[in-house]
């Protein structure tokens, strides 16, 4: 540590039984601060630590095929890659001007290559608007929803 006047903080001791001195730096005085404020945090409360459950690799899933624009009449695909033998669901949500209708497709079980897919025939009357995909992926009494995917219903005809 440095004074004001710029020179090292340097005290002396005298030690017992002989006449002469030893520097003692003021390092001391810091590591005992230290050694007190690493003390007295140890007592400090401290929060709970949570635990956040973990998504077992058996019930990932990705949503491979969907599409962005789906014009009204047409079928379109949606695709789901998850782990063989996985049941899989999804649910189709559109809006009309004073509600949301939705419509579940049947739940599929996974193939040998993990795959869910479904044609939906988007309804002709169906009034443009945004529409939305939910998924989820089954094994035994877990279930995982897959963030929704949103996509466009068009009149593709104009």
């Amino acid at each position: 540590m440095a004074r004001k006047d710029g020179k090292a903080c340097v005290h002396t001791a005298i030690d017992k039984g002989s006449a002469t001195r030893r520097p003692v730096r003021c390092c001391f005085l810091v590591a005992l601060a230290l050694t007190l404020s690493t003390l007295a945090c140890a007592y400090l409360p401290t929060a709970p630590i949570r635990s956040i459950p973990t998504l077992s690799p058996r019930m990932a899933g990705e949503i491979l095929e969907f599409p962005e624009r789906a014009c009204l009449g047409e079928v379109v695909t949606f695709t789901l890659q998850t782990v063989a033998g996985n049941e899989c669901g999804i649910q189709i949500s559109t809006w009309t001007e004073d509600e949301r209708v939705s419509q579940r497709l049947t739940p599929l079980i996974a193939d040998a290559e993990g795959i869910c897919s479904w044609q939906w025939e988007v309804p002709a009357d169906a009034p443009p608007s945004d529409a939305r995909i939910d998924v989820s992926v089954q094994y035994e009494n877990e279930i995982n929803s897959l963030v929704p995917q949103g996509f466009q219903l068009d009149r593709c005809d104009e």
